[in-house]
């Protein structure tokens, strides 16, 4: 028996529904009859219908099929048709057409192998496909990964990558100028680079590895403006050391595991060396204006002990309003150095254990004195109440309150201060008869130079700087600070302090203004 005609018709998209199946490779001159051709797609549609699309079709006689009514098939070379699907992806791709001229020609072993024949070509072609998948994804990758390597190129910032378990892998060619090094040395884990370049912070420690920028960001945390202060490989330590603000970020698979970490630097030494003169220049300035302040007031003081043997009351306002605003002129002084080391991050608290009930009374007490028009009620626990702190500064911020309580009260207004103490917590408590402050604006006006829109500090006699200052010291006590408040009723500013050793361990004495 001859060899039967062979076809394969390959699955396309064609305007009409019976013509999806187009002849793509033809191994027979008698298929290429220009009637098998009209008719191949439509006899494939047929078979494949009748065999419901995945099922391999033989037909004894395709010229008395009934499907074939109405199909002008007698000149056809052929009649015994075994049509197999080629399937792969679990979708119909292709077909294998083999035709014989005689009827009933095909046996089931035929059947058999051609199925076996089809399932491998199936396997053949879902390779190709997945192998061409992998070449154009392949393709996609690289080109990323150049487009990504030439942003990272073109950073003007330090931009260093590191993997587990804390190793350097890469940096951009502006990281490499600035730790001094090729591109070939800085593969290496970060605990070598203490003795490379001495990490430090900024205020002269050494960094130790697990606190360094990368290794924060190898385990898992988010961070900005973290500061470190090196030096380039090769050179001492001094006055070529560099200071540089770092953000990083871990990055993650698509599993959620960390694989890698970012961190991108900006120099800050110019900054920091600009914050140093500008305190330099604050601290000089201050103390030269502290001493010829501190000779006016003892004038002023004189002078005013001479007016109050005379009976002139309009002298008596004169000297009393000059002696007034020299202290306040103090008040400034102090003000611009506290605003100098705050900048520089050289505020500093001397803490040791003391009685907020002796803290709290010896405040009130200057504050009624500098401030007569308002009536204090003070209300203390009959104990002492003990708290680690720095007394100045935290005399400090309790002044800073009060005074903004009777600046925002009705001139002779009660002010009333409770020291509580509840669950081994202590409170503070300054109640005044104020006008409050709206919702939207609480979480800004501990903010450096903040003022409320509208208040009487923001239309003038306020640089906007006690609470800032107020918050930089609690937190310099390892405390925090907030307010809660509601137009028209009063605030409360809450300010959480350590306890002293003698206190229990667990005990955070809190510092709650209220106004």
């Amino acid at each position: 028996m001859s060899a039967p005609y062979c076809a394969v018709a390959r699955l396309v998209a064609g305007e009409d529904p019976q013509d999806e199946y187009k002849f793509s490779s033809v191994h027979a001159p008698d298929l290429s009859h220009p009637l098998a051709t009209l008719y191949g797609s439509r006899m494939l549609r047929l078979l494949l219908q009748e065999g419901g699309d995945r099922e391999q079709v033989c037909l004894g006689d395709i010229r008395v099929h009934p499907a074939a009514a109405g199909l002008s098939l007698e000149a056809l070379p052929f009649r015994n048709v075994l049509a197999t699907p080629i399937l792969w992806g679990g979708l119909t791709r292709a077909v294998l057409l083999l035709a014989r001229r005689q009827p009933d020609a095909f046996s089931a072993s035929d059947a058999e192998f051609v199925r076996l024949l089809v399932a491998q070509a199936g396997a053949a072609f879902y390779n190709s496909d997945l192998l061409n998948e992998v070449r154009q994804r392949s393709e996609i990758a690289q080109q990323r990964a150049y487009l990504l390597e030439t942003l990272i190129g073109s950073i003007a910032e330090p931009v260093f990558i590191a993997a587990m378990p804390g190793v350097i892998i890469d940096a951009n060619e502006r990281g490499l100028e600035v730790l001094g090094m090729t591109r070939d040395e800085i593969t290496r884990p970060l605990g070598e680079y203490v003795s490379l370049i001495e990490p430090r912070h900024p205020d002269g420690r050494l960094m130790p590895v697990e606190e360094q920028p990368l290794m924060r960001a190898l385990r898992g945390e988010t961070f900005d403006s973290v500061q470190l202060m090196f030096h380039k490989v090769g050179q001492l330590a001094g006055e070529t050391d560099s200071v540089y603000s770092f953000s990083g970020a871990p990055v993650r698979n698509s599993g959620g595991e960390i694989i890698l970490a970012v961190a991108v630097g900006h120099d800050i030494t110019g900054e920091r060396k600009l914050a140093r003169l500008r305190e330099e220049f604050l601290s000089v300035a201050s103390h030269e204006l502290k001493t010829p302040l501190t000779v006016v007031k003892a004038n002023a003081q004189l002078l005013a002990r001479t007016i109050e043997k005379l009976d002139d009351p309009k002298l008596k306002r004169r000297s009393t309003s000059l002696i007034e605003h020299i202290d306040r002129m103090h008040k400034l002084v102090d003000l611009l150095l506290d605003i100098s080391r705050l900048e520089s991050g050289r505020l500093s608290v001397d803490t040791h254990p003391l009685d907020l009930c002796k803290l709290v009374r010896q405040t009130v007490d200057g504050f009624t004195l500098a401030s007569p028009r308002s009536t204090l009620v003070v209300n203390l626990p009959k104990c002492s109440v003990c708290v680690q702190g720095d007394p100045l500064r935290l005399e400090q911020v309790l002044s800073n309150l009060l005074g903004n309580a009777a600046r925002y009260s009705p001139d002779d207004s009660d002010l009333r201060v409770d020291l509580t103490e509840e669950d081994r917590v202590a409170h503070v408590s300054v109640t005044d008869q104020g006008i409050g402050i709206p919702e939207e604006e609480l979480p800004r006006i501990f903010d450096r130079y903040y003022q409320v829109p509208g208040s009487p500090g923001a239309l003038g006699g306020s640089m906007g700087m006690g609470l800032y200052i107020s918050r930089s010291i609690i937190e310099a006590h390892g405390g925090r600070i907030w307010a809660d408040s509601r137009l028209g009723h009063g605030s409360t500013s809450t300010s959480r302090c350590p306890p002293s050793p003698a206190t229990p361990a667990d005990s955070v004495p809190d510092l709650s203004i209220q106004h």
